[in-house]
C-alpha cells in the first residue's frame, strides 16, 4: 500500500480496529508486523486511555502472552525503556541502539533481552507530541530478526504521523 493510499484509507476509517488493520497492512512491506501504539504522559493517557486499554497501551498487535507477562510484571514503571524515555526524546530510535546513545539501566537491558526472547526484534519507536504537550510513541518490531528496518525510516515514520492524526480523529 502506497502512503497516499494509506492516508486516504486512513482517513475513511469508522472504527480505530479498522485503522489499526489499515496500519498494520501499511507497514508490513517495510518489514514490521508488531505495532504499539501508546499513550506516555497523564494528559495523552486521559485522551485515549479506557477500560479496555490499559495504560500505556492504546492498541497493539504484540504476541499475547508478552502483552500478558508485561503488564503482570508492571514494566511499564520504569523497567520499559519506551516508555520511560521516549517523552525525553525528539527523534525516532532503534531499540538496539539506545545502550550507545543514552545508556540504559540494568534491568532495562534485561527488559531488551526478554522482549527479544518474545520475538520483538528489531525495535524502532517514533516520538510523537501532541498540542498540549501530550507524549505518545508508535513503536515497530518484527517477529524475524532479520529486517532492516532502519532503511525505511522516513516511510514509517510518515506513516505513524498519520496514523496517530486518524486514531485521534476517531
Amino acid at each position: 500500500m502506497r502512503i497516499s493510499e494509506f492516508i486516504e484509507k486512513s482517513n475513511l476509517a469508522v472504527t480505530t480496529e479498522e485503522l489499526f488493520d489499515l496500519f498494520a497492512m501499511a507497514v508490513k512491506p517495510f518489514g514490521p508486523d508488531l505495532l504499539a501504539f501508546g499513550a506516555l504522559t497523564p494528559a495523552a493517557q486521559k485522551k485515549f486511555i479506557s477500560e479496555d486499554r490499559p495504560a500505556p497501551a492504546v492498541a497493539l498487535n504484540y504476541p499475547e502472552d508478552w502483552v500478558k507477562y508485561y503488564f503482570e510484571k508492571q514494566f511499564y514503571n520504569g523497567t520499559d525503556f519506551v516508555v520511560s524515555l521516549t517523552p525525553t526524546l525528539r527523534k525516532p530510535y532503534l531499540w538496539n541502539k539506545l545502550q550507545e546513545t543514552v545508556g540504559l539501566k540494568s534491568n532495562q537491558l534485561m527488559f531488551l533481552n526478554e522482549s527479544r526472547e518474545a520475538k520483538l526484534h528489531n525495535g524502532l519507536s517514533i516520538p510523537i507530541y501532541g498540542p498540549a504537550g501530550e507524549a505518545y510513541v508508535v513503536s515497530y518490531a518484527s517477529s524475524q530478526p532479520n529486517p532492516d528496518i532502519e532503511a525505511h525510516l522516513p516511510t514509517l515514520r510518515t506513516l505513524a504521523y498519520q496514523f496517530y492524526s486518524a486514531f485521534g480523529d476517531l
